[in-house]
């Protein structure tokens, strides 16, 4: 066997696998000897078939077979070896007409194009000498009070009083009133709730100081929008509410139900917070809000600092690529992708592909590793957030976590689990990048957050409008 490589220029090269009868005969005649073992002819038994007739019917895709398969694990075996910078995937040069024959095995070349990348000089933008602005966000005591008033009503208790007031639920049958003859299908629904809260609050009053057994008849402009009419009427094909606009409704009132926030005592503490035993008074509850706020926070601060330093390094890093070479491939990659779709996709394509680059160089040369056990922890970690999420409390419920995590990484083919490898990988990458930087903590509260992500995602749109212009004009 002979493999040459050569260089081309800084991004593509020419690498050449000559395969000689020695190099793939050994491995075609044991298939050969195998395949007789199993294979079925008519007018032999299973596993008598000669080698003979074996070599007559099958010998030559075997023999195809195997020649492509030596030449393609040669191929990556070498840029491996090697450790040649390759992007994407080498290309074959179809321009080679091979005759495969048993008797006469000869000597076969594959010939394939290479696309690299230029070295990556990252160390002269990950030091100390590049600042980046970061942030830590503080709950404000307005942030703490909305999320406690929430938390109040999302677990108030339920009363039916007598008479209606602001923010009660109306329950009862509703019915159109229309003329016998109408074109109008009438209605009639038994039991339907009605919102004071979706109301307009012009018209409000009528529904106030009413008791069961009570009607009440008005037309649909007196509530919030169609969404909520259709809600009430159970319609729910588009556009139909539109034909009622007109109609006058009977409303007779069955029910009214009121919810009660939750008293702030350690009932409420308990169900808001199931893994906080420790919360036995209001200051200490606000104080654990208060904390619960800015984990939150936390993680899109983090997010947000993960997106500057992508966006210095792939500013300041320069990365030779081979473009053409890319695009062609993403075609062989994608044969239904037009060269319009290609060209328009291209800028983001490279711009992920530089940033993988960069974080393969990092890791590569920090020795970043990761580890199952970690996986694991960030998996089981998720899933715990999840059930809390949902108000599951796992101390109260017979849940095997572990078991849990083990299932959900092998579920769906593998893909949970690289997911959650590539979540752990970007953490470690982007905490070792952070702390060879210079970064400028900056506390803000929520209000202040809230500005900053809209002037950032304004500069997102403004980015992607410049990529779609450029993508313009490359297909120009």
């Amino acid at each position: 066997m002979e493999i040459k490589f050569e260089k081309q220029n800084p991004t593509l090269g020419h690498l050449r696998v000559v395969l000689e009868k020695d190099d793939y005969m050994p491995t075609v005649e044991q298939k050969i000897k195998e395949y007789s073992k199993t294979a079925v002819v008519k007018g032999f038994r299973k596993g008598k078939v000669p080698t003979s007739l074996i070599k007559k019917l099958y010998g030559k895709s075997i023999l195809a077979e195997e020649v492509f398969r030596k030449a393609v694990q040669s191929m990556y075996d070498y840029i491996r070896e090697q450790q040649l910078p390759m992007v994407g995937e080498p290309l074959p040069k179809e321009n080679t007409d091979f005759h495969f024959d048993l008797d006469k095995p000869g000597t076969f070349t594959f010939d394939y194009e290479v696309g690299l990348h230029t070295e990556i000089n990252y160390k002269d933008v990950v030091n100390k000498d590049t600042q980046l602005d970061a942030y830590k966000v503080e709950a404000t005591d307005k942030d703490i009070e909305e999320v406690i008033q929430n938390l109040r009503k999302q677990f108030a208790k339920t009363e039916h009083p007598e008479t209606s007031q602001e923010g009660d639920f109306l329950y009862g049958k509703i019915e159109s009133i229309v003329e016998e003859g109408s074109e109008i299908e009438p209605i009639v629904m038994d039991n339907t709730a009605l919102p004071l809260n979706q109301v307009k609050e012009e018209a409000r009053a009528q529904f106030i100081g009413l008791k069961k057994g009570d009607v009440v008849t008005f037309k649909l402009d007196v509530l919030a929008d169609h969404k909520m009419a259709g809600y009430l009427l159970g319609i729910f094909e588009e556009g139909r509410v539109e034909q009622y606009k007109d109609v006058e409704f009977r409303f007779t009132i069955t029910d009214i139900v009121r919810q009660v926030p939750a008293e702030l005592n350690e009932e409420l503490f308990k169900k808001a917070l199931p893994n906080r035993n420790d919360i036995k008074d209001e200051a200490t509850f606000r104080a654990a809000i208060k904390e619960e706020i800015e984990k939150i926070y936390e993680k899109n601060t983090n997010s947000l600092l993960s997106d500057s330093i992508a966006e210095v390094l792939l500013e300041k890093i320069k990365i030779d690529l081979p473009h053409d070479f890319l695009k062609r491939w993403l075609k062989a990659n994608n044969e239904k992708l037009s060269e319009e779709q290609i060209e328009r996709e291209y800028p983001r394509f490279e711009e992920f592909l530089r940033w993988s680059l960069i974080k393969q160089a990092i890791a590569k040369d920090e020795n970043i590793e990761i580890s199952e056990e970690e996986i694991f922890e960030e998996a089981k970690a998720s899933l715990q957030r999840m059930f809390e999420q949902q108000g599951l409390p796992l101390h109260m419920m017979n849940i095997d976590l572990d078991a849990i995590t083990r299932r959900y990484l092998m579920d769906s083919e593998g893909k949970n689990y690289r997911e959650v490898r590539d979540e752990v990988m970007q953490r470690k990458l982007i905490e070792r990048i952070k702390n060879n930087l210079s970064l400028n903590l900056k506390t803000i509260n929520t209000d202040e957050y809230k500005k900053l992500v809209d002037e950032i995602n304004a500069k997102q749109e403004e980015k992607a409008k410049q990529l779609a212009e450029k993508a313009a004009q490359s297909a120009e």
